[in-house]
């Protein structure tokens, strides 16, 4: 049984490591079987020669299905040859779960995505292995990263206010009612009133970044009703 205790991502395989993940693709030539592995970090070329690994290991690789998880344990070192520049000589391969089925929607191809918005829906966590997709969580996390390192570099601290207001807190703007054990509650438009209360609480600066809600029909892919509100307040300083 592989240490997973002693796995590493992909990007940063080098030397005697374990690496673990999905089987992006499997390639069999004659007396080699090329498998690529996929992680959140990237791929990695898993390549076993005939005669250079145990008949075992060379007839599992044979039969391992696409998306299947597995680890593996052995060299990993750049190559010129494979084409993703990066290669493993494996030693030991273990299925920690193997794919009964292949998947329902097709999301190899990443700039040619052919199956319909509702079945990638439907299918959303397999949706999300394409890397284009997966990339867009990737901006996000980095741009909430950044927005975090500058707000606090600039004094402010960092506020998680309540998603359920008794009333609205932006006029213009429609709410979504919900029943609180009874009594009649909102999904917050902005944390807008929180934050004048933590400036008359002495506060001086805040941020918060997280959901807000608002209940406006519309007819574009670009208006939501729930999106992630970037919001600031401070004290002490004078419009120009």
């Amino acid at each position: 049984m592989i240490d997973l205790r002693k796995r590493v991502l992909i990007k940063d395989a080098k030397g005697d490591v374990v690496v673990a993940g999905f089987v992006h693709e499997v390639r069999e030539l004659k007396n080699i079987i090329f498998l690529i592995l996929r992680d959140s970090s990237g791929f990695i070329q898993v390549t076993a020669k005939r005669g250079s690994v145990p008949d075992g290991l060379f007839e599992l690789l044979r039969k391992i299905k696409r998306e299947s998880v597995i680890a593996v344990e052995g060299n990993a070192f750049q190559s010129n040859i494979a084409k993703l520049g990066l290669e493993i000589e494996p030693r030991n391969v273990e299925i920690l779960c193997e794919a009964v089925e292949q998947p329902a929607i097709e999301f190899y191809k990443t700039d040619l995505i052919k199956t319909g918005l509702d079945k990638r829906l439907r299918y959303r966590f397999l949706d999300l292995r394409n890397p284009k997709v997966a990339s867009i969580f990737k901006v996000q996390s980095t741009i909430c990263e950044a927005l975090d390192n500058f707000f606090r570099e600039k004094g402010f601290r960092e506020v998680h206010t309540s998603k359920l207001v008794a009333q609205a807190t932006e006029s213009g703007a429609n709410v979504f009612p919900v029943d609180y054990f009874g009594r009649k509650v909102f999904l917050a438009q902005s944390p807008q009133f929180y934050k004048q209360m933590l400036m008359a609480a002495g506060f001086e600066k805040v941020f918060e970044v997280g959901p807000v809600f608002r209940a406006e029909k519309h007819h574009t892919p670009r208006h939501l009703c729930e999106y992630i509100s970037i919001d600031f307040e401070m004290s002490f300083i004078k419009s120009d």
